[in-house]
């Protein structure tokens, strides 16, 4: 038996609108929107498997080891721009 307990930072997302002088001046727009999203970027645990939240018989795991063959949820960024007219 292993404590699986964890806390996981699943997202965080920043966003910014930029809607001054320079931007319609510069590119010809009302508004630029730019958002930064990370997901999956931290898993705080002392569980020694790969993922804590990652197993392959679900909540009625009997066999130790279970989440052998399975990988831990990728970590991605994503950078979103949005122009407006």
């Amino acid at each position: 038996m292993e404590n699986a307990g964890f806390v996981k930072l699943r997202e965080i997302s920043v966003g910014m609108t930029f809607d001054q002088p320079w931007v319609s001046r510069l590119l010809g727009l009302s508004t630029m929107n730019v958002r930064v999203a990370g997901r999956n970027l931290r898993t705080w645990t002392k569980y020694t498997g790969l993922d804590p939240e990652t197993n392959v018989a679900g909540p009625f795991e009997q066999v130790g080891a279970a989440d052998y063959f399975n990988l831990p949820l990728t970590r991605s960024f994503v950078l979103t721009i949005g122009l407006n007219r």
